[in-house]
């Protein structure tokens, strides 16, 4: 199967994690997310272009899942925020980028 596009990975992933925030039952969590992610689209790339981030991003978002199937709260937490200080690093790195041309 081929890469998928900017675009198609942005959605993809957006969907996947608006289903993990709707299924916290947090409404005040999800509307800051959601705020939060209204902002981010807005950037230049998707962090999910940059070198293998597509491929390792879905191995991350397998795990997550798995943690969450299993009630492993301590494991999902430490994965989803190694995930989302991999995400920032990436965007940041992005953001200097694009100030520099």
């Amino acid at each position: 199967m081929p890469d998928p596009d900017d675009a198609t990975r942005i959605r993809t992933n957006l969907e996947f994690h608006a289903a993990i925030w709707q299924a916290t039952h947090n409404p005040v969590l999800v509307d800051l997310l959601e705020r939060l992610t209204t902002h981010l689209v807005h950037a230049p790339h998707s962090t999910l272009s940059v070198g293998d981030r597509w491929q390792t991003a879905l191995a991350e978002h397998a795990r997550m899942l798995e943690a969450i199937r299993t009630r492993d709260e301590p494991m999902a937490r430490t994965l989803a925020g190694d995930h989302m200080n991999t995400a920032r690093e990436i965007r940041l790195t992005l953001l200097r980028e694009a100030a520099t041309r």
